[in-house]
């Protein structure tokens, strides 16, 4: 059963750069945007209700995936394309 996180307040989806989210899973672009909006893993954890060591497995795919090392990384690039 698919969770539904309609009720959350993302950052649009639709705010990030295609080239940032087209090797992403829906998943992982959830977590993007709440990267680019500043939650710390915990936060993340709460707003997705998964586990924090879930976040962590899906924090590092989008990092992996991006060829970045850290989430500030990601925030610098989104505020260079003037996405957030």
């Amino acid at each position: 059963m698919e969770q539904q996180i309609f009720s959350l307040s993302l950052p649009a989806l639709t705010d990030l750069p295609s080239d940032m989210c087209s090797p992403l899973t829906r998943r992982e672009r959830e977590v993007l945007a709440l990267i680019a909006a500043g939650q710390t893993n915990r936060e993340m954890a709460e707003s997705l209700v998964v586990s924090p060591e879930t976040v962590k497995t899906h924090v590092r795919h989008v990092l992996g995936k991006l060829g970045v090392a850290r989430k500030a990384e990601i925030r610098a690039k989104l505020r260079a394309d003037r996405c957030v």
